[in-house]
């Protein structure tokens, strides 16, 4: 490893492209990730004016910016699960049943009928007692399988709230990617393994530039939230303009690079907003986008560069 480290270095300090610190591991071990450690996966299929290419091959998905919606999702057969459903939707019946025959024991005199009758009502009234719990229960579990979207809003919510505006509750599915964006901060867990942390909550740094960005001006840098229901993961990142596609374009350290783009149409052209790290399995539920165009800066950036002092 140190033979390795070594040779990161010699080889950052030859080359003239410049390189940035990456929190994919641990950090004890000094990585340093570069343009040629990342692996593209796309290819360049034509050159066009205005600085713009032509790509093709990248998988990519569109993130929904208007409003949340709850995605389908499985989790699979559970006897606890099976039971709750089961008392929510009859325990009406142990209601009917115990009024008829506390009625018909009084009118019978029979004991026997009138106890069984307040027996079932005390299990009417523990069941509908529990149906917050039930209901929890019910929905409750890990998931299976999911349908895979991606959310975005401007600004910054935390986990527990996105998750009750997606799922209705908050049942601690969703988690803080670790090194999703340059925002997103991690810590060690007691079994010694890097997890994501609240970046607003554990970095002063952060929630500055949450604050600032509220106040920000058009093409200043904003923050926005990203929320992928796939992976279960939530990250925040800087942008001048929402994103409203992700290009999967290359890999790197065990994560994918996934390019945010805005679109202008008055060109037809994607244009990059933010570079962003993303599971290997969001693969599994991206298709391959034909050719589009794609530029790092959009036409309004041109103009006020072309623009006299």
């Amino acid at each position: 490893m140190a033979r390795y480290v070594r040779r990161i270095r010699q080889r950052s300090r030859k080359s003239s492209y410049p390189c940035t610190r990456a929190n994919l591991l641990p950090p004890n071990i000094l990585t340093l990730a570069c343009q040629w450690d990342i692996s593209p996966t796309i290819q360049l299929a034509g050159i066009c004016s205005n600085d713009t290419v032509v790509i093709d091959s990248a998988f990519g998905a569109a993130i929904k910016w208007d409003c949340f919606m709850r995605p389908w999702q499985s989790t699979g057969p559970s006897f606890k699960r099976s039971a709750a459903q089961v008392i929510m939707e009859n325990h009406t019946w142990f209601l009917v049943a115990g009024a008829v025959l506390i009625y018909v024991g009084g009118r019978d005199r029979n004991l026997n009928l009138t106890f069984v009758g307040v027996a079932f009502l005390v299990i009417f009234l523990s069941s509908w007692i529990m149906t917050p719990k039930l209901v929890r229960t019910i929905h409750g579990g890990k998931f299976r399988e999911i349908q895979a979207m991606l959310f975005g809003f401007e600004g910054y919510v935390n986990k527990a709230g996105i998750e009750r505006a997606i799922f209705g509750a908050n049942f601690g599915r969703l988690v803080w990617s670790p090194n999703g964006s340059p925002l997103s901060r991690s810590v060690l867990n007691k079994f010694g393994e890097r997890t994501g942390v609240d970046p607003i909550a554990s970095d002063p740094a952060v929630r500055r530039k949450v604050e600032q960005a509220r106040d920000a001006r058009p093409g200043q840098m904003r923050v926005f939230t990203l929320v992928d229901t796939y992976n279960m993961e939530v990250m925040v990142f800087e942008a001048a303009r929402p994103p409203v596609a992700l290009f999967l374009c290359g890999g790197e350290g065990g994560m994918q690079r996934a390019v945010g783009c805005s679109y202008e149409w008055t060109t037809g052209t994607f244009v990059r907003e933010t570079v962003l790290r993303m599971q290997t399995t969001t693969l599994n539920r991206m298709d391959r986008v034909p050719r589009f165009r794609f530029g790092m800066k959009g036409e309004e950036s041109r103009l006020v560069a072309k623009a006299p002092a």
